[in-house]
């Protein structure tokens, strides 16, 4: 979430102040690349337990089709098409049944579009690849006393599946994650809309949605955003090309509002509100509740939920100040660029001259090249600081803790941010259970970490729920 939102809040950050004629030249400081987190783990270790003489049976896994026959989906090659079933990408397929990566099939496995079997003595495929290691299999006791099966890559942790068939991996310092294998290129959000989890990223040249473990049918864009709007799944998305456009699918439901540019779109007591632009002539708009308002200001932006109302930045004679319930709230600066509710008070991210800082029930901090990430954490503050965005640093309730890159998280009152090559969480060092991978997000669920994964060299991408 936070790669994706960092660089459309930088973009739409610079665009705002430009409009407000607020940006100031500065020719001594220089902003560095942003670059993306690796979590490298050294070679995992071999398990304790023995090695089992015999292979313990596997039942063979449930057929997934999409019902579609290869004839009747023009998007099915036959790689996937399988006695004229269309298998989604990444699955296998054998004798009209599709099967998830790394799912059994009998005594085999589906790896990278492919059934292999042990010794690679059978592989099936209509697609050509290059033969893989077999995997070996061990014996090993879960924590609900089952024995069950586990299978291990070279230079992986081994995978356990539990009673309930859900998969597990242990990171090298023995921590558990539910593993789920996805298909998709990459996890760009984690979030949650009326208590269930919905994350979304990349496939092909549009999005997919997760929710409650449902893929969302009918998502041809790429989704910039992910927000619970009464309960409801709504998401901004976005087409490029020469008949750009941006919509917002709420409740189902596409809505085009036609304006050149959406920004942000915010639950206001549970009704959608978001910010528009236009380019000719220039200017920003609030629209709430399908009508655009504070149309006595100039540009608007960053529509928030302050008490269940509409709150809002407002600019006039190039000063920004913080409009509620259709008046003036707080002093005029240079700039706002967040707004947000905390224990029942304001808070916001302000600039004067070439400083940000957070304005907190009328108290400022420390001020900074940077801010950004302002989130209420259960009644504390949090946000990332520093100089710039490549050196930022996580405040949350008083404390500082340094990050590596542009997102965190918050379970259980607890950060857990990207550092030094592992993710930092309640005191401990996790680090990647497989050979290499990029960390993709963090998310805090029911009390739980999430982590949403790509393993590097490969194809795959994974949901890691802490057990």
């Amino acid at each position: 979430m936070y790669k994706r939102l960092a660089y459309v809040a930088i973009a739409l950050s610079a665009l705002l102040l430009l409009y407000c004629g607020c940006v100031q030249q500065n020719n001594t400081t220089s902003t560095t690349a942003l670059e993306e987190t690796t979590l490298t783990t050294p070679q995992a270790t071999e398990p304790t337990t023995e090695l089992s003489e015999e292979t313990v049976p596997v039942p063979e896994a449930k057929g997934l089709p999409d019902g579609a026959s290869c004839t009747m989906n023009p998007d099915c090659s036959s790689q996937y098409c399988t006695g004229n079933v269309c298998c989604r990408p990444g699955q296998c397929g054998k004798d009209g049944v599709c099967y998830d990566d790394r799912a059994h099939v009998g005594d085999c496995q589906c790896t990278g579009w492919e059934i292999k079997c042990p010794g690679n003595e059978e592989t099936t495929s209509t697609a050509e690849t290059t033969p893989e290691e077999p995997s070996t299999s061990y014996e090993t006791t879960t924590s609900m006393q089952e024995t069950s099966t586990s299978t291990t890559a070279p230079d992986e942790s081994p995978v356990v599946t539990d009673i309930s068939g859900r998969r597990i991996i242990t990171t090298p310092e023995g921590i558990s994650f539910y593993e789920t294998v996805l298909t998709y290129w990459n996890i760009d959000e984690i979030t949650q809309v009326n208590g269930k989890l919905v994350y979304s990223g990349n496939i092909g040249d549009h999005s997919y949605i997760v929710y409650d473990g449902v893929e969302v049918p009918g998502v041809d864009k790429y989704v910039i955003d992910i927000e619970d709007i009464g309960g409801k799944l709504a998401y901004l998305a976005h087409k490029s090309g020469p008949e750009e456009e941006y919509s917002i699918v709420y409740d189902g439901k596409e809505i085009n509002p036609g304006y050149d540019e959406i920004g942000m779109i915010v639950d206001v007591g549970g009704k959608l509100a978001y910010t528009a632009y236009v380019y000719k002539p220039p200017k920003i708009i609030i629209v709430y509740d399908g009508k655009e308002v504070g149309t006595e200001y100039g540009d608007r932006y960053h529509p928030a939920d302050f008490n269940g109302r509409l709150a809002y930045v407002a600019v006039k004679d190039g000063k920004a100040f913080i409009v509620y319930e259709g008046k003036k709230i707080t002093p005029e600066y240079d700039g706002i660029t967040s707004i947000t509710e905390i224990n029942g008070k304001l808070a916001y991210v302000a600039k004067q001259g070439d400083k940000y800082f957070v304005v907190y029930d009328g108290t400022e901090s420390s001020r900074y090249g940077e801010i950004m990430g302002l989130k209420d954490w259960n009644g504390k503050i949090a946000y990332l600081a520093g100089n710039d965005f490549s050196h930022l640093t996580l405040v949350f309730d008083g404390k500082e803790y340094p990050v590596d890159g542009l997102y965190y998280t918050i379970v259980n009152g607890k950060p857990a941010y990207p550092s030094g090559g592992f993710i930092a969480y309640d005191g401990k060092e996790i680090h990647c259970p497989y050979k290499e991978c990029d960390m993709d997000v963090l998310y805090g669920f029911n009390g739980k970490l999430i982590c949403g994964m790509e393993i590097n060299h490969t194809a795959k991408t994974v949901l890691l729920e802490e057990v």
